[in-house]
Formats: structure tokens, C-alpha cells, sequence
């Protein structure tokens, strides 16, 4: 394939200027503007050849730039592959890898890696889905420093090596440097010298001389190992047992057969840092001890056991949670309780004041209140309710590593107590201050007459303690005070009425067709 450009001109001018060299930023300069990506729905995230294993993060462009320099032999065989990775949906893909191979800033060879369908967990390209059944390619004989190029482009006609070449959006390239040198190849996989000794990355090897061809890799546990020991009843095809994360997603899980029953089972797994629910279930009902057989099992983990037993009828669970990692910095959060007297209720105000090394925090309880997921703005969040005189426990967690938290224990409220106080002359009612309309479909009205001439605090909250809005009222002059909810979901809203250095009230109001 023969494309000429403007590079043309400067060619013959350095013909005819007789021996010239050109660094590589020269180099680069004089081809033309690879595809660049416009649309950010797919991206080229992994480049593997020779001693090169060049990774990009998803959505970071690179075109027009050298990404790496590979170092091979003359006349090597090289092998090429590429990963793929799309955002939301998955797509057709197409990989073709460009080589000037004559330095006159020419793509004049091309490796063709095949079209196949591309997800958010990516694809590789390589041998098995090029066209040819190959993804080798054989380097020059003649030492010097060659360009090559990666052009992805979402399926159509094949993509060619220069923008101008891909009139679509959907698209991406990166270039590379390949130096061939006597004696200094970098392997490749294909015939061309790589071995699972030499030291270095190279052919389809995952690692420094592991994976692909050669032993595979050694797995380094980036958390901390755990470990599934049983011994088994007469009936061990009853017996399974899985782990799961706070959000249950499983993390590891197992099951028998009947040829296992009277034996044991040892098995490590390798958990991310953070907090965990081990179960074991028998399909009988009678545990793994003691009727048909004295089983028994264990969970061990770094600091010894974390679950044993036997006699547990059809399950029993264990929450257990691993060290937080040494890059932990657990939130920073203080409680304090609002109680709703006429109502037997209180709501917890929570006011996180710092994620620590969380990027978005999960804040949960022990008082069935729905979790509060993905929070990443400090403040205060009111949580509940709850009734007077339950013991609530707030837990704040690292959304990506659950050990990594901060708890907020023995919250209650009591307003027997409260009464007492001589300096508390505040109560909670449920009259005076109407809303309306209720049911509303969006707009609702506070009727604030019964407490004109007050300071008044208002805050909107939904049913897990949400606040909506709030809205600080001095010296009340109108008879009402508006509230726009059309951007909320259906349901049920509570609207709190603090006077200051009086009562409290609570009205309940309903967004939708539910009933109040």
C-alpha cells in the first residue's frame, strides 16, 4: 500500500540534498496525523510486542506520540497484540497495526488484527482474530530505527493509518518506535528468539518471563489470604459455602460432590482489603455434624480463625472484616440525635466532615434504615428514624475497601430524660403547622401562621434521612413557605419545623399517589 502526502515533497528535497539522518522527533514530525479519538466511547488500552507491554489508561489519548521503543534483532519474528476497551456498550471492533519499514514516512506494510466484538471488560487482538491467523510480523534485516502505528477504528471499512484516512468519530491510534540492532533483540515469540529466561517481557508472556508460553505467573495477593478448610459428613454433596463483600457481590464460593464425602478440602483465596460475610450452607438441613458423620469446618485468615463449626442446621454466617490496608484513612464523621417526641422517633444527624482516603463512603446502621450509598460530598446527613429508646450504631465505610470505616456507636435518644432537663423547654408536635396540598405532584406549601414572628429553621429530609433541602426563616412574616419537590421521586417526605428556643414540629407529606 502506497499513500503519498505532503511528507513528499520534503523527500525529494532531501534526495536531492544528498545523505541526511533525522532524529526521531524529525521523524515524527513528517508523517501524517494518526486517528484521533472524538468520540471517547473506544480507546486502544494495551499494545504487547517485543520487550514492550505499553498500557493506556481508558480514555487518555496518545496519538502522534512516541508510547514506547521496542528493541529487536534483524530478520526477528515478532508477535503483536492489542487490547481494546469500550465504556457502556459493546461494539465491533477493527485492529490494524501500520510499519514503515523504508523510513520515507510511507505505512507501506500493515499487520491486519481482525474485527470482533469489543465490551467494557475489553478484547485482545492477536493471532486469533486476525484474518490470516497470524499476528507475527518479521522485522527488517537492516539495523536502524523504524515507525510504527496501532489504528482502531469501530468496524466499517478497514482503517487506514492517517486521520484523514477514518472520516469517523469512533476511533484511536498510537505510534511506536522499533530500533533493530545486532545481538540486542527483545524477543518475540514467533521464531524470533524469545525465551522464558532472557530477563525481560516479550513474545505472549504476561510477565517477566511467566505467563502465555512459559510458567505462568505467580499470583501476589494485593490484600490478604484466607483460607476454607473442611472435613466432610457421609453426605458432602450437601455442603457449599461462598464469601461475599457488604454489597453482596461475591468474592469466592464452592461446592462438593459425593465423591468428596468423608474427605477434607484446603483452599486459599486472596480477599481485597475490606469487610466480608463467610456462610456455609448444607441442602439437608443438619449441618455437617454430627448425624450422618462428625464434620467440621474453618475460616483462617492473618490473624488466626475467623469462623469455625459444625452443627449449624441449613447455614451459618460470619461477618468478619480484614485489616484496612496500609493506605487507609478511615472517615471523619461526629453523631448527634434530634428526638421527635410525639411521633416515639428520633433522626440521627451525621456530619461527615472528611472521606479520609475514600473517594465515596457508605453510611449504614443497625436499625434497618436503608444504607446511604455513594456519598462523596462532606456534610451533614440526617439518617432514621428510629424509635425512642433503640441503640443505634452508624457505620461509615471506604465504598472500596469496606475495612477501611469509622463507627459511630450507642446512639439513642430518651424523652422521659429530655423532660427532665431544666434547661430543655422544647417539645415535638404534630399540629399547627400544616402542608399542603397532600398528596402533592411537586409543589407543597408550609403554613407557618401558627408561629408568626419566630425564627424557624425548615428542613426537608426523605424516609432514609436524606435532606432534600433546608431553609433558615427569621422574624416569619408570610403565612406560608414554598417547597418544589417535582424533582424528586415518589413517596413519603417529611418537612421539620424547628423554632428556635421552642417547638419542633414534623408533617409528613406524600410526592405522588401513595397514600399519606
Amino acid at each position: 500500500m502506497k499513500r503519498f502526502n505532503y511528507a513528499f515533497t520534503f523527500v525529494v528535497a532531501v534526495v536531492a540534498m544528498g545523505a541526511f539522518s533525522l532524529a526521531p522527533s524529525a521523524l515524527l514530525a513528517q508523517y501524517c496525523d494518526g486517528p484521533i479519538n472524538n468520540a471517547d466511547d473506544e480507546w486502544i488500552t494495551n499494545v504487547s510486542f517485543a520487550n514492550v507491554n505499553n498500557s493506556t489508561a481508558f480514555g487518555v489519548s496518545t496519538a502522534n506520540q512516541i508510547n514506547a521503543t521496542a528493541t529487536v534483532t534483524p530478520g526477528e519474528n515478532v508477535d503483536f497484540s492489542v487490547e481494546v476497551t469500550t465504556d457502556f456498550n459493546t461494539f465491533d471492533e477493527a485492529i490494524v497495526i501500520f510499519f514503515d519499514f523504508d523510513n520515507d514516512f510511507i505505512f507501506e506494510t500493515s499487520l491486519d488484527l481482525g474485527v470482533q466484538p469489543v465490551g467494557t471488560s475489553g478484547a485482545i487482538f492477536d493471532a486469533s482474530t486476525a484474518p490470516g491467523g497470524s499476528n507475527t510480523v518479521t522485522m527488517p534485516s537492516t539495523p536502524g530505527t523504524y515507525r510504527m502505528r496501532v489504528v482502531l477504528d469501530f468496524f466499517g471499512p478497514v482503517p487506514g493509518p492517517c486521520n484523514a484516512d477514518n472520516p469517523s468519530s469512533f476511533k484511536d491510534s498510537e505510534d511506536y518506535e522499533i530500533v533493530v540492532q545486532s545481538g540486542g533483540g527483545g524477543g518475540g515469540g514467533g521464531g524470533g528468539g524469545a525465551t522464558c529466561s532472557d530477563g525481560i517481557q516479550n513474545g505472549n508472556e504476561t510477565g517477566v518471563d511467566c505467563g502465555g508460553s512459559c510458567p505462568p505467573c505467580e499470583v501476589v495477593c494485593q490484600g490478604e489470604e484466607y483460607t476454607v478448610n473442611i472435613n466432610f459428613d457421609n453426605f458432602a454433596s450437601e455442603t457449599s459455602w461462598e464469601i461475599t463483600n457488604i454489597n453482596g457481590t461475591e468474592a469466592a464460593s464452592n461446592s462438593y460432590g459425593s465423591s468428596d464425602s468423608g474427605g477434607s478440602t484446603s483452599e486459599e483465596y486472596c480477599l481485597d482489603y475490606g469487610c466480608y460475610e463467610f456462610t456455609i450452607f448444607d441442602s439437608f438441613g443438619d449441618g455437617i455434624c454430627c448425624g450422618f458423620g462428625f464434620g467440621d469446618y474453618s475460616l483462617e485468615g492473618p490473624n488466626g480463625t475467623v469462623a469455625s463449626g459444625g452443627s449449624f442446621g441449613s447455614s451459618e454466617t460470619t461477618v468478619f472484616c480484614t485489616d484496612p490496608g496500609p493506605d487507609c484513612v478511615p472517615p471523619t464523621a461526629t453523631a448527634s440525635v434530634i428526638p421527635y417526641c410525639g411521633n416515639g422517633v428520633f433522626m440521627v444527624a451525621v456530619t461527615l466532615s472528611d472521606l479520609g482516603s475514600a473517594t465515596t463512603v457508605i453510611i449504614d446502621n443497625n436499625g434497618g434504615v436503608p444504607a446511604l450509598q455513594n456519598v462523596f460530598f462532606p456534610r451533614t446527613y440526617y439518617i432514621g428514624p428510629f424509635d425512642l429508646g433503640e441503640e443505634v450504631d452508624i457505620s461509615i465505610y471506604d465504598s472500596d475497601n469496606t475495612a477501611c470505616s469509622t463507627f459511630l456507636e450507642g446512639l439513642t435518644a430518651d424523652c422521659a430524660a429530655l423532660v427532665e432537663a431544666p434547661m430543655s423547654s422544647s417539645s415535638t408536635v404534630f399540629g399547627d403547622v400544616n402542608v399542603f396540598p397532600n398528596p402533592t405532584t411537586g409543589v407543597v406549601n408550609v403554613n407557618l401562621t401558627a408561629i408568626t414572628g419566630e425564627n424557624a429553621h425548615i428542613r426537608v429530609m426523605n424516609t432514609v434521612g436524606q435532606l432534600i433541602e433546608q431553609r433558615q426563616v427569621n422574624g416569619i412574616e408570610s403565612a406560608t413557605e414554598r417547597f418544589d419537590l417535582s424533582g424528586q421521586q415518589s413517596g413519603m417526605y417529611f418537612i421539620h419545623v424547628q423554632v428556635e428556643g421552642g417547638d419542633t414540629y414534623v408533617k409528613r407529606v406524600v410526592l405522588g399517589d401513595m397514600r399519606p
